[in-house]
């Protein structure tokens, strides 16, 4: 952080200043004044994909995902190296209902040279218990397996395929991701999507009541359009969850 100030006093102006702030701030939680560092980071060079990437993020995730999913289309095409936006959009993909674009944009996600295993898995694992397709979980669960190495970011993904693939009452993978889930947002949706699928939906609203203690402000791509949510949706406690989260993606475009 000390670094990125001595960079807003002596260079301000320069894109990679810019893009610097957004992510610090972003890290941060502060979402309003990482949105305006990335617009002027692309203000400065229009070509700047990182700039690009990160607005595509905020808006897919903080309420514009039709204009969220049209930016990430960007820094693939500026830069072949950055391929988050093809990941995100993805997701996208499957939130929105468009499962033929969703399959399609994940060949192409699997083709990527430099995308992991386990990034590419955490995506399909997930489309896949939205849409109770456990064979299809499996398969993927058995494809980490035989992988070689045993990364930390493997392990990760073996835990949710466990988790998504496993029967009902094996309680043991959501656990381990339980534990972790209030230390990253993304583990907090993971856990809260399985414990959906599995019915327990009081249990997935305080998870994700958990995740809003962090930086989670995805509203419209997931906490209303993900597939598992039907009957969490109906629970006391969810309209107060929402309208936090709605604060909160309003606030990024003040």
């Amino acid at each position: 952080m000390a670094a990125v100030q001595r960079a807003c006093v002596e260079a301000l102006e320069l894109v990679e200043t810019q893009i610097a702030v957004g992510v610090s701030e972003l890290q941060e939680g502060d979402d309003p004044p990482s949105a305006r560092a990335f617009f002027r980071a692309v203000e400065l060079a229009p070509t700047c994909a990182i700039g690009h990437l990160y607005i595509g993020l905020l808006k897919a995730e903080a309420g514009y995902p039709v204009e969220g999913e049209e930016r990430l289309k960007l820094p693939c095409e500026l830069d072949s190296k950055i391929r988050m936006g093809l990941f995100e959009r993805v997701r996208l993909m499957a939130l929105m209902g468009k499962m033929d674009e969703y399959e399609r944009l994940l060949l192409r996600l699997k083709a990527s040279l430099g995308v992991s295993l386990s990034t590419r898995a955490v995506v399909e694992l997930r489309v896949a218990n939205w849409v109770g397709d456990r064979e299809r979980a499996r398969r993927v669960q058995s494809e980490l397996e035989d992988a070689g190495a045993r990364t930390q970011e493997i392990g990760l993904a073996l835990q949710f395929g466990r988790a998504v693939g496993g029967d009902a009452d094996d309680e043991g993978s959501r656990s381990e991701l339980l534990l972790q889930a209030e230390r990253v947002a993304l583990l907090a949706q993971l856990i809260s999507e399985v414990m959906a699928v599995r019915g327990q939906h009081a249990g997935a609203l305080e998870v994700i009541l958990r995740a809003l203690v962090g930086v989670l402000v995805d509203i419209v791509v997931w906490l209303e359009r993900c597939p598992v949510f039907a009957e969490l949706r109906r629970l006391d406690g969810y309209g107060e969850i929402e309208a936090k989260l709605r604060r909160r993606a309003r606030a990024v475009w003040v």
